[in-house]
């Protein structure tokens, strides 16, 4: 199971920098990254030479591979984890998600109208959206149409494979959603798992997800999507949902 851990990185600041521009423009494209990219979209103040070292280094470190010796680079699964603990850490205040989405969100959070809590979540996120009443072990789900279009919407690595695994996991979330009961802590910040999950099973997707506490039992909300998801949005979303709900 890949789960988002925090890393020690010996690695200084600008090699850090652009590691984060690497894996934020693969999210946006989905194609490999190369050191002219780089140099032309980010402002380093070094040579392409010095760009390409360090991309040699951070796919030396495993946080970048190479699909092929000409090609550019894209995120391994450390790579991933390394930009989610990122986004974790920032506690700065630069993208608040519309006041109008989470007020609604939290009036049908507190009205326990969880199947539009689910669809609306996953209407925003464009993921497919879980949420699961622990005290009446009532799952509810939404947006398997979000996932795919996401998925399919403009970059397609998965073989046959790979699909069926996908829907193999939407099939079994019911039977596996109360084993995130043991992995989400009251009061944590949303966890994030990295390829498989104990819900989802397949290496290529990624899932996050988040507990509350509700008359006493506790709440699981998780959003399932491609390992190109865009983390930054998605995650502080969660932070900001947290808040406002106020667990």
């Amino acid at each position: 199971m890949m789960q988002a851990t925090r890393y020690k990185l010996y690695m200084n600041p600008r090699t850090q920098e652009i590691l984060k521009a690497v894996i934020r423009d693969f999210i946006e494209t989905g194609e490999p990254v190369s050191s002219k990219k780089i140099c032309r979209k980010c402002d380093f103040g070094v040579k392409d030479a010095t760009i390409r070292n360090e991309l040699n280094y951070l796919v030396q470190e495993e946080y970048l591979g190479q699909p092929h010796t000409s090609s550019g680079r894209v995120p391994t699964d450390k790579g991933y984890k390394f930009i989610v603990q990122t986004i974790i850490d920032d506690e700065s205040d630069d993208m608040r998600i519309a006041d109008k989405i989470l007020a609604a969100l939290k009036q049908e959070f507190s009205e326990r109208d969880f199947g539009d809590f689910v669809e609306d979540l996953s209407d925003e996120l464009e993921l497919l959206g879980i949420g699961y009443a622990a005290a009446h072990r009532r799952v509810y789900k939404s947006g398997l149409d979000e996932l795919f279009g996401h998925l399919i919407s403009d970059y397609w690595p998965y073989n046959h494979d790979d699909l069926f695994e996908i829907v193999r996991d939407f099939e079994m979330i019911d039977r596996r959603v109360d084993d995130l009961l043991n992995f989400i802590s009251e009061g944590e910040a949303p966890k994030v798992f990295i390829g498989r999950s104990p819900i989802t099973k397949s290496s290529q997707l990624s899932v996050i997800a988040d507990r509350y506490e509700l008359d006493g039992q506790p709440f699981i909300l998780a959003a399932v999507g491609p390992k190109r998801m865009d983390y930054d949005k998605n995650l502080r979303f969660f932070k900001q949902l947290r808040e406002v709900i106020g667990n």
